[in-house]
């Protein structure tokens, strides 16, 4: 719309300070960034996992791990730097259903050192969330409602 009505109407009128439109100024423009990538649908057998971190001051202290009765460690992180947001996205087995986030330092991601916070889903279904912890958190992936392993 707002193309439309500039290449219609020229650029010959006062719009105020404004950043976009005519008087967008050079260095205030990025270039554009590729949309991302969506996520290619897992194997049957398999669901969807996704975890949104947001690290505290020592994202170094962190680590997280998914497990399986079956397989064990299925998939896990660490090596995240400090005040930094981070998507995880991977396809784990039916079976694994247990999502544990470590501090190494025992003061979790939130709130002494940071904001730190992390949030998990399964198939799109929101499974858990939280920050405030000492040692580790728990989930559970495999609940039907969003809920804290025991």
């Amino acid at each position: 719309a707002a193309y439309n009505y500039l290449n219609e109407r020229g650029c010959d009128f006062d719009v105020g300070e404004t950043l976009g439109g005519c008087n967008q100024c050079k260095e205030c423009s990025f270039s554009p960034t590729s949309s991302p990538t969506p996520f290619p649908g897992c194997a049957n057998g398999e669901k969807y996992f996704k975890l949104s971190l947001e690290t505290d001051d020592y994202g170094a202290e962190t680590s997280w791990k998914i497990t399986s009765p079956t397989n064990n460690n299925v998939v896990s992180g660490n090596g995240y730097l400090g005040n930094r947001k981070y998507t995880e996205r991977h396809c784990i087995p039916n079976d694994a259903c247990t999502f544990e986030i470590f501090d190494s330092f025992n003061d979790g991601i939130c709130c002494s050192y940071g904001q730190g916070s992390y949030n998990v889903w399964v198939d799109n279904a929101e499974k858990g969330v939280g920050g405030e912890f000492e040692s580790f958190d728990s989930v559970s992936l495999c609940a039907t409602t969003p809920t804290k392993a025991p």
